[in-house]
């Protein structure tokens, strides 16, 4: 699926510089995650947002790129006690990154919240988040399970999310990194842009706002990740996780990363060439801000429903192809 660059060039001349840097940045993270020890790798994302799959795939290419042994994995719906009791207390575990630490997305805080409190001797590591709580008791909680753990390292994406954890963490350090799909740069469908246009990807789950044409006429018919997927895929999907559902019934017994991974790849390389086929994007997702950086397309964005993406152009993608209306 990753190819070399094409070569239009992008149009702000200090972009590849900043996607560089950016990718750069990740490396910092090796200082948490100690060099030699086995990886324990929860939460990867097993849904159809391609915005996840992206953190995925640049979170397994930062591993491999950093030598670390990825010796389990295991998603919210096939993860069980078996897979973090049988680890020894050297192997770190890392939580998927990404945009659901808070009181959005409850069953993915709670299987963060649940490893954290089983593994109070291992090293855990929660990969590069966005952090938003509607309701302060509930991050009083969380807060509460956090800060019981000796060697709980937090990285966040924004200022906004460091801000609200260090106080309610008693001052634990926090610490800021690129989203982990910056892993994935230089990123290519293997064409030049197509001239289809202007792509609109607006979203329609929890973060949704309604839709009005701010971008005028450079704006598509909107579109959400899940209306991009085919009919043999949505199929393959359903498939998928009826089985995954099974296994975690029977203890999680079978590596189903492996099919995953497969038609993970095949939906997004298929992403990838429709956003290289247009010549700019419209959104107000995160990760079509972050592919449409990766292929060099110039984007213009408005705000998810609590202002994550203006706090992510803020703090990294200074220099980039990105413009908020």
């Amino acid at each position: 699926m990753i190819a070399a660059r094409s070569s239009s060039p992008p149009l702000a001349p200090g972009h590849a510089a900043a996607m560089e840097g950016l990718k750069g940045r990740l490396d910092g993270l090796a200082d948490f995650i100690p060099r030699g020890r086995p990886v324990l790798y929860l939460d990867y994302p097993l849904h159809l947002n391609v915005g996840d799959m992206l953190i995925n795939l640049g979170t397994e290419a930062w591993l491999a790129a950093h030598g670390y042994e990825v010796v389990g994995r295991a998603c919210v719906h096939d993860a069980t006690p078996r897979d973090w009791t049988r680890i020894s207390q050297d192997t770190t575990v890392l939580l998927h990154g990404g945009g659901n630490f808070g009181d959005l997305y409850g069953v993915h805080q709670e299987l963060r919240e649940r490893v954290v409190a089983d593994l109070p001797h291992n090293k855990i590591v929660v990969m590069p988040q966005s952090v938003h709580f509607r309701d302060a008791a509930n991050l009083r909680r969380t807060a509460s399970v956090l800060k019981r753990h000796r060697d709980l390292t937090i990285t966040v994406r924004d200022h906004e999310s460091r801000e609200l954890l260090g106080p309610a963490l008693g001052g634990m350090p926090i610490h800021m990194f690129p989203d982990m799909a910056h892993a994935l740069w230089p990123l290519s469908a293997g064409q030049e842009a197509g001239g289809q246009g202007t792509l609109c990807l607006w979203r329609v789950d929890i973060e949704k706002v309604d839709y009005a044409d701010q971008f005028g006429s450079q704006a598509g018919k909107p579109v959400d990740w899940e209306d991009m997927v085919t009919p043999a895929e949505m199929a393959a999907f359903k498939a998928l996780l009826r089985w995954v559902r099974l296994d975690n019934r029977l203890g999680h017994r079978f590596p189903n990363h492996r099919l995953w991974y497969s038609l993970r790849d095949r939906i997004v390389g298929r992403m990838v060439r429709t956003f290289a086929a247009h010549d700019a994007v419209t959104t107000n997702r995160l990760h079509a801000i972050i592919l449409s950086c990766l292929l060099e397309r110039p984007v213009t964005y408005t705000d998810n429903s609590y202002g994550k993406l203006s706090r992510y152009h803020a703090a990294w993608l200074e220099g980039c192809d990105v413009v908020r209306v």
